[in-house]
């Protein structure tokens, strides 16, 4: 792990329980499968803000808009190992790249 980015997520068993699952929401509707891509994304980018967050004192804020190069290799590497341990798990309808950008970039207009 590294800056919070594990690539060593997610087990074979798991990835096919985990696309089961999926199936299974869709069959739910379109709300179901939202929320569901919305919890995964949110906890997917929660060692960014961890890593990038604001921070209580200026000397502390090594998070700030200057370090902007270090988040961005943060977030292609989640990009990369989501690609890498999800590619098969979530359908191809399924706008995860989408939807983690769109995260992304709200976290760090916030910070």
């Amino acid at each position: 792990e590294t800056d919070g980015v594990d690539d060593n997520i997610g087990l074979p068993h798991l990835c096919e329980s985990l696309t089961e699952a999926c199936f299974a929401l869709e069959a739910l509707g379109q709300g179901a499968c939202k929320r569901q891509l919305s919890a995964f994304c949110v906890d997917q980018l929660a060692p960014y803000g961890r890593s990038f967050g604001k921070k209580k004192s200026y000397v502390e804020n090594i998070g700030g808009l200057d370090q902007i190069d270090r988040r961005f290799v943060w977030f292609r590497k989640l990009l990369t190992v989501i690609d890498q341990h999800f590619s098969k798990v979530f359908p191809n309808n399924w706008p995860i790249h989408y939807k983690l950008t769109n995260l992304f970039l709200i976290q760090t207009r916030e910070h």
